[in-house]
């Protein structure tokens, strides 16, 4: 099915794999913010988009449709523009003190901005075209014009603050507990996992003391790694290096009724990353609903793709009919876990990455990919 492979034994040379520094999630990332960020193009775009089809608006309010005032629209669209490109410039220069504030504070401050920018813009087009605006006052301005301009533009500019305010909270809450399920996730090792292997070391302390330190080993990896902090990504490597220690330690215990064949390409890319814990619930999912429930034990297999800029995984194991008849798909904690899986790797990737799982001829069979370079979503 790929070009290059190899079956890797169950034995791994003994790295730590818990010394690499955490990267922070995207779901903790610090530049988030509830505003878009108008430092770049598209949201710079969106705006003066609807900057002049706000423009068109109050023209044909204001304005007879035939003949069409196009000179009035190239005043009123200009005027616009100024007041939202200035206060989006704004918003980009003060972002990084913005986003240290408090979200309501933050929403504050910029409500205050878009009277005040509207105020001097006012002021500046009726000093600097006096034909078209008329001075009526001992200071040279028409205030009532001016006044009508800044509460204009304060109830449009007031909706649209919170609107970005409003979905910044959904999008927080969202982003809270999708967090709090990776969190689970990623501190879930069954019980009876831990209990097996504790059983089986204690078995081989007398007979085999190399074998049980070397378990011993294996397990303390294994857990330092589902106790980490939330990762954004680890390297392939390491992640398949989680898999294979979990994969010795349930070797021992299971021993013949296991068998595990790894098909990956000899060389794997430098760029590649996954995020933590993506694999190796999958492989407990495995054992644990499939391999546990047969006498005669079964072959899982795992193959990796790069195909298209594209990291493909899947993964297949036997399950039991008997299985198949009490739960035709899968167990809920199994079911949970793919959940999890499946939310994680969305939050990252979004529509780039895909999970699927499901029976087909009395195996299971897990198919995950997502993009081999990695950029994190602003």
């Amino acid at each position: 099915m790929i070009e290059c492979k190899k079956t890797l034994g169950n034995t791994t040379p003994k790295k730590n794999i818990a010394t690499a520094e955490p990267n922070l999630s995207s779901l903790t990332n610090p530049d988030y913010f509830f505003l878009p960020n108008f430092c770049s193009i598209q949201p710079v775009f969106i705006l003066v988009l609807f900057s002049e089809l706000l423009s068109i608006v109050f023209v044909l309010v204001k304005y007879a449709v035939i003949p069409f005032p196009w000179e009035a629209l190239a005043l009123v669209s200009l005027f616009i523009q100024w007041v939202c490109l200035a206060t989006a410039s704004l918003w980009c220069a003060l972002r990084p003190t913005l986003r240290r504030l408090p979200d309501r504070h933050s929403a504050i401050i910029c409500f205050i901005m878009i009277p005040i920018i509207t105020l001097f813009f006012s002021m500046l087009v009726q000093y600097t075209m006096p034909l078209h605006q008329p001075k009526v006052s001992n200071f040279g301005f028409d205030w009532q014009k001016i006044l009508q301009n800044v509460i204009v533009s304060s109830i449009i500019g007031g909706l649209i603050l919170r609107y970005f305010y409003l979905s910044g909270q959904l999008e927080k809450q969202r982003r809270s507990e999708l967090l709090h399920r990776i969190q689970a996730l990623q501190s879930r090792i069954h019980p009876h996992f831990l209990f097996n292997s504790m059983n089986t070391i204690a078995s081989l302390i007398e007979t085999d003391p190399k074998t049980a330190e070397g378990a011993v080993e294996d397990l303390a990896d294994v857990f330092r790694a589902s106790l980490n902090k939330i990762q954004e990504q680890v390297s392939f490597e390491k992640e398949l290096d989680i898999c294979r220690r979990y994969m010795n330690i349930e070797q021992l215990r299971l021993g013949k009724r296991l068998r595990i064949e790894w098909s990956i390409p000899e060389t794997i890319p430098e760029d590649t990353s996954i995020p933590l814990l993506t694999v190796q619930p999958l492989l407990e999912n495995a054992i644990y609903h499939g391999i546990g429930q047969l006498p005669e034990g079964g072959l899982i297999t795992v193959e990796v793709l790069f195909e298209h800029q594209q990291v493909i995984i899947n993964i297949i194991n036997p399950i039991a009919q008997q299985t198949l008849r009490i739960t035709p798909l899968h167990h809920n904690s199994n079911n949970l876990a793919l959940e999890n899986i499946r939310n994680r790797l969305l939050a990252l990737y979004g529509s780039e990455a895909t999970f699927k799982a499901g029976v087909e001829k009395g195996f299971y069979h897990v198919r995950l990919s997502y993009p081999q370079s990695y950029t994190q979503k602003a």
